[in-house]
């Protein structure tokens, strides 16, 4: 037996105690990670990590009253509920703006992605092999490499979300994600560093099938020592060639959280922007958890069925991103996009696999582009990046 199996008879026993308006959403999360770090050839960690919990939401005269608890009992989960709905009654003659649902269809289901090779039929010894030869490899008694850090991480999700109004399903998914790092340091003594990642959704097959460790760690150290002997980039107004990595930061900082409907209630630059053209015509930006990458998500952490969202078509701002109660706000649909990392978060509106769509008006390659653009810079690779809410990057 499942310790979510008590929810159905939960729900059932606060059938009196709730209005036939209020609302009420359990939502338990179990969640295993194993990580290893290896740094200069010695294993520093060794991580195993477990933890489970339900968050409970209730919807009370326009009010939410949320409280997340690990003890997952019937009699502890039904004072929790009638606690949280306290909370919403107290709350709702505070709140000047009332919260309201956009309306769905209960959903009923297991969602599971795809995994051709379980990480757990992977011996920890194998896993940490491939750490050392990694390190050994961006090393390679290299003075100018002073550094160097493998990293493996392994999350296994498991999230079952059950509704008042009928909803109930259940959501298993694995995210296993690499990286390799060095420090290197010139003669002139200026220290950079310089990381390769990679992450998926699925298995080891990751690493087994779709990607090399090894020719990841020779690039990072290559890089590595090239960026060293590079010169400076030019100061100044450029004209700018942006790779895929380069684009996929730009998108997702400057026009991906910016769309979040949350975040346009807070004022950010698309606000009072719909229907109007914000960039190049030959811009369409997509957000959709239907791909299977790293932000999949079928059902969304209130239950939602997942949908492709439009955000900018042919340079036109179309949609925002939304969980239930902006819907309701801006009057419109729920797009599956109420996201919470952990139990004892509340869902908010956050991206899921946020893209530029290929454009039908154009069929240039990276090669014709750079011939055609006589003076310019190429970005490549990725880095961190983080964009204000004017979309203007900090």
């Amino acid at each position: 037996q499942q310790d979510y199996d008590i929810f159905e008879t939960v729900l059932k026993k606060t059938e009196n105690k709730l209005r036939s308006n209020d609302y009420l959403e359990l939502r338990y999360h179990n969640k295993t990670t194993m990580s290893l770090l290896m740094k200069n050839n010695i294993l520093e960690e060794s991580y195993f990590d477990e933890y489970c919990g339900v968050g409970i939401r209730v919807l009370c005269s326009g009010a939410w009253g949320f409280i997340p608890t690990s003890i997952i009992e019937k009699t502890h989960i039904l004072n929790t509920i009638y606690k949280a709905k306290k909370i919403a009654d107290y709350l709702s003659t505070k709140l000047k703006e009332k919260v309201y649902l956009a309306p769905i269809k209960p959903i009923r289901g297991r969602f599971s992605a795809p995994i051709k090779i379980d990480p757990h039929s992977i011996p920890l010894e194998e896993k940490i092999e491939i750490l050392s030869e990694c390190n050994k490899i961006m090393k390679d008694n290299d003075a100018e490499i002073k550094s160097c850090t493998s990293f493996y991480n392994e999350p296994h999700d498991l999230k079952v979300i059950q509704t008042s109004e009928g909803t109930c399903v259940e959501i298993k998914e694995s995210k296993p994600d690499f990286f390799t790092s060095v420090y290197a340091k010139s003669s002139t003594g200026e220290m950079i560093n310089h990381t390769e990642s990679i992450g998926t959704l699925g298995g080891f097959e990751f690493i087994k099938e779709m990607n090399d460790p090894y020719k990841m760690a020779e690039k990072t150290n290559k890089i590595a020592r090239e960026i060293l002997n590079a010169p400076r980039a030019p100061s100044g107004s450029q004209i700018v060639i942006m790779d895929p990595t380069m684009v996929g930061i730009i998108t997702h900082e400057a026009i991906g959280h910016l769309a979040e409907a949350d975040y346009v209630l807070s004022g950010s630059a698309l606000k009072d922007k719909m229907g109007k053209i914000i960039t190049n015509e030959l811009i369409s930006i997509v957000d959709s958890g239907k791909e299977l990458g790293s932000g999949w998500l079928p059902i969304d952490d209130e239950g939602v069925e997942t949908k492709e969202v439009t955000i900018i078509n042919e340079g036109m701002l179309e949609n925002y991103l939304h969980t239930r109660s902006t819907a309701a706000h801006f009057k419109t649909e729920p797009s599956g996009n109420a996201r919470a990392w952990e139990y004892d978060d509340p869902p908010l509106t956050r991206m899921r696999n946020t893209y530029v769509k290929t454009s039908h008006k154009v069929n240039w390659k990276r090669n014709e582009i750079i011939e055609d653009t006589r003076n310019g810079v190429l970005l490549a690779g990725d880095g961190e990046g983080s964009a204000d809410s004017t979309s203007e990057f900090m």
